[in-house]
């Protein structure tokens, strides 16, 4: 054990059963470092509070935007109450300049270059969001600046928005910028019978339809309408999962006639909202594909645990998904480069037409190369040495 413990206060606006990509990156945060011996580690997020050492709830604000200055004033309230060496760990550099107060050693994270992008897009995301959201971005690009500017190091989640961080907020030390990819709980997503493809579902197929999956609240950018406009030219009837949104979200966005148009077409659409993670695993394993046509994304965690649950992951290769298939080694036919519904319905088409192969290569890929590359303990050890090579820095310095 070292002599003295390191102490960290990891801020977030979500934790526990919240199931959202904060809350889940939360999770696997806590869970690797509350019983570190050499880390006394202190979370703060908003929710109600639970009877645990060490984990700071305040309850939501009545006003939203109010949610980012409470939860920064607590975690500054118990980083000054804590010896040195001491580091406040931030999941979104936006939440607020009030932590640069600290005297801390301040780690920041980016996981979307929406912020970044906010000035170039502007009239784009007024058009898809509308202005409130539009100018909502545009202040965080000005905070994110500032912060990235000034605290100590930034971690971001793939190598495509460290290039977007460095495109938009010119002239920042590099070195200063680290990326670590977000990861997976394999464990979690496989199931004990992943051995075979041909066994692998055996007793829990609804029907023998195959079944598609795509995940997604940003339901514009990860290109569900790509996905419908592709099931109107598909011949083989599919069952929809939609995950993440609603039918009238949908139809609000698209017209229903889009919708009416994939029905009359012969496929079951299920919308099933916002769902649990043991729910978002149930439906994995009723799957055949994961289907994500994304226009942009920062990196893809639920691509990672489709295949982690044995599914083909068909998607764009735009920004940190391009990372994950060739980290993976994943097949061509897995990659959608042009973003549109005729190539996708032919992507469809192939791997249905050989679903039995497709499974056999998301099987080893889940089995052999998952962990390794995106799984937890990798991804709590690249936190835990940057700690450690912070707490060194600051003792030199001293």
């Amino acid at each position: 054990m070292r002599e003295k413990k390191i102490n960290v206060v990891f801020v977030t606006t979500h934790f526990n059963t919240t199931p959202n990509g904060p809350a889940v990156y939360a999770n696997y945060i806590w869970n690797g470092f509350k019983n570190d011996p050499d880390i006394e580690f202190h979370i703060v997020a908003m929710g109600e509070q639970v009877n645990v050492p060490n984990i700071h709830m305040i309850k939501p604000p009545r006003n939203s935007y109010q949610v980012y200055r409470q939860i920064c004033r607590k975690a500054l309230e118990i980083i000054r109450k804590l010896p040195n060496p001491r580091i406040l760990h931030v999941n979104n550099s936006h939440m607020g300049r009030i932590l640069l107060n600290s005297s801390s050693i301040v780690i920041g994270q980016i996981n979307d270059y929406q912020n970044t992008d906010a000035i170039k897009d502007f009239f784009k995301n007024w058009r898809r969001a509308g202005i409130r959201r539009a100018l909502s971005l545009v202040r965080r690009h000005f905070i994110e600046y500032e912060m990235v500017k000034k605290q100590n190091l930034t971690i971001c989640n793939s190598k495509y928005t460290k290039k977007k961080i460095q495109e938009s907020y010119h002239a920042l030390n590099s070195n200063k910028i680290l990326v670590i990819y977000k990861a997976v709980d394999v464990d979690f997503f496989q199931r004990q019978d992943m051995h075979s493809p041909l066994n692998s579902h055996s007793g829990q197929k609804e029907s023998n339809i195959p079944k598609i999956v795509f995940v997604g609240t940003n339901f514009v950018r990860k290109g569900l309408d790509i996905l419908l406009e592709s099931l109107t030219l598909l011949n083989q009837r599919v069952i929809l999962y939609i995950i993440g949104t609603n039918r009238n979200f949908v139809e609000k966005r698209f017209g229903s006639h889009l919708l009416k148009k994939v029905e009359n077409n012969g496929h079951v659409l299920v919308f099933l909202g916002n769902v649990l993670r043991d729910k978002l695993r149930e439906i994995l394993w009723k799957a055949d594909i994961f289907v994500l046509p994304s226009r942009g994304e920062a990196f893809g965690v639920a691509t990672l645990e489709a295949i982690a649950s044995g599914l083909p992951a068909l998607t764009s290769v735009k920004g940190g998904l391009k990372e994950i298939h060739d980290s993976l080694s994943t097949p061509m036919g897995w990659r959608l480069s042009n973003l549109n519904a005729k190539n996708l319905t032919e992507k469809i088409d192939h791997i249905l037409n050989d679903l039995n192969y497709h499974k056999e290569i998301a099987l080893y890929i889940s089995n052999k190369k998952l962990k390794i590359t995106f799984g937890v303990d990798r991804m709590i050890q690249e936190i835990r040495n940057i700690y450690i090579g912070q707490m060194k820095k600051c003792m030199e310095n001293t």
